[in-house]
């Protein structure tokens, strides 16, 4: 069985991040054949993205060590950084482990929830967001997204990523948010990718 290997932050990256990779494969790209690990035995996490980065290496290699391993994606938030130059940091770093499998570094500008915003009239109405939350200019210039959805919420509600985030993750309208997000789009992009090298031939022994 051909599978992606995703490698989060935490509990909600890990049961939400599986979901939409599947969307974006299905409906998308139009892919069956390839599958996408998930659970919690299954998903790489890393509880945080200070210990992804100081431990890089090991979880390389519990992700390549999952059955059916064919290709890793890992999705860490940028937060305030560059997500360019935190990914090209990461990209190499990954290089020198040398991973069997191919790698793919995705980083969302501040964080998963910008992706939400970016898809924002297609998760009004759900989950606590209402029907009149509304939000202008660029969705990834918000500086905590997970917080702008919590100040949308009635009160007494705030959003909590292993609530939220897998069921608004099946909401999003990935045209609408491969549209509003660059970040989304890499995502996407680094899929393609990792279709290719999966798609392409094994060389000659």
């Amino acid at each position: 069985m051909r599978t992606i290997v995703p490698v989060v932050e935490g509990d909600g990256d890990a049961a939400a991040l599986p979901e939409l990779l599947v969307r974006i494969l299905r409906e998308m790209y139009g892919r069956h054949d390839v599958f996408v690990a998930q659970g919690r035995t299954k998903v790489v996490k890393a509880n945080g993205r200070a210990n992804l980065e100081k431990k890089l290496d090991r979880f390389l290699r519990h992700a390549q060590n999952k059955p059916g391993c064919e290709a890793i994606l890992i999705l860490v938030d940028a937060d305030g950084d560059c997500p360019v130059e935190f990914a090209k940091q990461l990209s190499q770093r990954c290089d020198r482990v040398g991973t069997k499998s191919p790698v793919r570094i995705v980083c969302a500008r501040r964080s998963y929830e910008s992706w939400f915003l970016a898809s924002l009239s297609a998760i009004r109405g759900r989950h606590g967001i209402p029907d009149t939350a509304a939000l202008s200019g660029d969705p990834e210039a918000v500086p905590n997204p997970k917080r702008w959805l919590s100040d949308q919420m009635p009160s007494g509600q705030a959003y909590k990523e292993t609530t939220h985030q897998a069921p608004l993750s099946r909401a999003i309208d990935l045209d609408l948010a491969y549209r509003n997000s660059r970040s989304f789009r890499r995502l996407c992009h680094a899929l393609e990718q990792l279709l290719a090298t999966i798609d392409a031939p094994s060389p000659p022994s």
